[in-house]
C-alpha cells in the first residue's frame, strides 16, 4: 500500500488528466499566434538556443567539411544534396528535442534551466534518433535520386540521346513529386512527434501517431505558418546569402553559409515546440502549466 501511495502522478498525455468538460468546443489554432508566440520565444531564449542549435549544427558542419575537398562526383554531389535536404525540417526537429524544457519554462514566465533541458533531451535520445531516421531516411533518398538522375538527364542530352533523357525526365518528375509529398506529410502530419515524444515519454511509433493525430483538422492552418514562417525569414536569409557569395575562401565560405544556418536554424527548433503547446491548448485544453508538470 505504501508503494502505491509513492507512485508519480501520471503524465498529462491525455484531454483526460486535468479536469474536462466534454462539451467544450476546441478553441481556434491562428498562425498569427503560433508565429508571434514562436518569434516571441525566440528572441527571448536566443542565446540558449544558439548553445542547443550547436549540438547538431557542429557535427553538421563537420559533415559538410568532408566533402569540402573532395574530387566532384554525380555519387557526392547527391550525397551532399541529400544531406543538406535534412536542414530545413528534420535537423530543426532534432533540435528542438533539447530546447523542449526551457521554452516550456518561458512559456510559464519562469527562468530557463539550460543544463537540465540538455539532458532531458539526451534522455529521449535514442527515441528522437528513431524518429529522425524514420522521417530523415525517405527524404534522403528521394534528394539522392532526384539530384543523381538530374545530373543523368544532363549527360544524355550532352550525348544526344533524346529518347534516354526523356525517360530520365520522366523518373525525375516523379522522385521531384515524391519529395514535394514527403516534405508536405512531414510538415503537416508528423511536425509535433518529437516534442510529444518528450513531453508525454512516447516511443517512436506511439509519437508519430500521437502528433498525427493532434494535426488532424488543423494541417491547413499549420501550412500557412510554416509558410509565412519561411516568408518572414527569406529575405533577410536571402540578403546574408548574397553576401556570402562574395567570400572567395571555400572554408571561410562554408564556416559563414554554416553560422547562417545555425542563426536561423535556431528560430526553426522554436516552431514545433510552440505548435506542440498550442495544439495541447486549443484542442484538450491543456496550458503550459499542466505539460509543463511533466517534467517535474
Amino acid at each position: 500500500m505504501n508503494a502505491m501511495a509513492e507512485l508519480p502522478p501520471p503524465l498529462p498525455n491525455a484531454p483526460r488528466a486535468v479536469p474536462w468538460n466534454p462539451y467544450r468546443k476546441p478553441e481556434a489554432l491562428r498562425a498569427s499566434t503560433l508565429l508571434g508566440r514562436t518569434f516571441s520565444l525566440w528572441i527571448s531564449t536566443l542565446p540558449m538556443l544558439l548553445v542547443v542549435a550547436a549540438l547538431v549544427h557542429l557535427p553538421r558542419f563537420v559533415v559538410r567539411w568532408f566533402f569540402l575537398d573532395r574530387p566532384a562526383n554525380p555519387v557526392l554531389v547527391a550525397l551532399q544534396s541529400g544531406f543538406e535536404s535534412l536542414d530545413f525540417l528534420v535537423v530543426p526537429a532534432f533540435v528542438s528535442i533539447f530546447a523542449v524544457y526551457f521554452v516550456f519554462q518561458r512559456l510559464r514566465d519562469e527562468p530557463a534551466d539550460l543544463g537540465r533541458s540538455i539532458a532531458l533531451g539526451f534522455r529521449r535520445i535514442v527515441t528522437s534518433l528513431g524518429i529522425t531516421a524514420l522521417l530523415g531516411a525517405p527524404l534522403f533518398v528521394l534528394v539522392y535520386v532526384f539530384v543523381h538522375m538530374s545530373q543523368d538527364i544532363l549527360g544524355r542530352a550532352n550525348r544526344a540521346d533524346p529518347e534516354g533523357a526523356a525517360a530520365s525526365a520522366g523518373i525525375f518528375l516523379l522522385v521531384g513529386g515524391a519529395t514535394l509529398v514527403f516534405n508536405l506529410v512531414i510538415s503537416l502530419v508528423f511536425h509535433v512527434a518529437l516534442p510529444a515524444a518528450i513531453v508525454e515519454r512516447l516511443g517512436m511509433f506511439p509519437a508519430l501517431g500521437r502528433s498525427a493525430r493532434l494535426t488532424s483538422g488543423k494541417r491547413f492552418t499549420i501550412f500557412v505558418a510554416s509558410l509565412l514562417l519561411v516568408l518572414v525569414t527569406i529575405i533577410p536569409a536571402g540578403i546574408a546569402e548574397y553576401a556570402i557569395h562574395s567570400v572567395k575562401d571555400p572554408l571561410a565560405h562554408l564556416a559563414a553559409e554554416s553560422a547562417l544556418q545555425w542563426f536561423f536554424g535556431s528560430l526553426a527548433c522554436v516552431f514545433p515546440i510552440v505548435l506542440y503547446h498550442e495544439l495541447r491548448r486549443t484542442k484538450e485544453g491543456f496550458g503550459a502549466e499542466e505539460l509543463a508538470k511533466a517534467f517535474d
